[in-house]
């Protein structure tokens, strides 16, 4: 009720934002959330070695863990040697956790993940899965482009800004268990898409998605708010 201008990560949630605040019309900006992953330089994405699939962060209903055990278990019915792999905490996990265990397709990492730790997390994964079921954007996708990761993601919210369908993810409809086994199955059997993808995020992040863009999008925010306040 009191800001000159806003800032939201996406068109879409700059649109909630103005219909819920009129006032805020011509005074939203939308600017996407950065990339991150310290300590990642590479310049080219190098496939690891097996087919992790990585659920990361808070574990919470929206996040949508079951269509993500739903698919690892299907993808293993198919045959492909898949583990997916939980890192997180949440109120979500304790319902699936003895799904997971009897399916034995699995690696959870059931704590508050450390920093130092995350690196290696995406780094030894093949694709990043959200499976959400609702959202308006996504730290974890932020961290996969960070990374060089292709991302299987719900469309949900302003995600489809920040994971380009075809460019540096898949998208799929929010809670369809078979899109979110055949996406990572597109991905998986085409060696040449994953390195498509995978360098589509890094091309993200070092160019229209870079901390260098955001901050010169930004400025041109400060800038907005210190005009109009000049003038009222």
């Amino acid at each position: 009720r009191t800001i000159d201008v806003a800032i939201t990560h996406g068109d879409i949630i700059a649109t909630e934002l103005t219909n819920m605040y009129p006032r805020l019309k011509n005074r939203t900006k939308s600017i996407a959330h950065g990339p991150l992953g310290d300590g990642f330089d590479g310049a080219v994405a190098i496939r690891p070695k097996g087919c992790r699939l990585l659920f990361f962060g808070r574990i919470h209903a929206y996040k949508g863990l079951i269509y993500f055990v739903e698919s690892i278990i299907a993808l293993r019915d198919k045959g492909y040697p898949v583990v997916g792999v939980i890192a997180g905490k949440g109120s979500d996990l304790e319902p699936h956790r003895q799904r997971m265990i009897d399916a034995g397709c699995f690696e959870i990492i059931d704590k508050y993940i450390a920093a130092e730790e995350i690196p290696r997390l995406f780094l030894d994964s093949l694709i990043t899965v959200l499976p959400y079921t609702d959202g308006t954007q996504s730290g974890v996708a932020a961290l996969a482009l960070g990374f060089g990761r292709p991302v299987v993601a719900s469309a949900v919210g302003s995600i489809p800004e920040l994971v380009r369908n075809g460019v540096n993810g898949l998208l799929v409809a929010p809670r369809d268990a078979g899109g979110l086994t055949e996406a990572p199955e597109t991905i998986i059997t085409d060696h040449t898409l994953w390195e498509s993808l995978a360098n589509g995020a890094l091309n993200l992040k070092n160019g229209e998605l870079s901390w260098r863009t955001i901050a010169d999008k930004t400025i041109l925010a400060y800038g907005l708010a210190i005009e109009l306040k000049s003038a009222a």
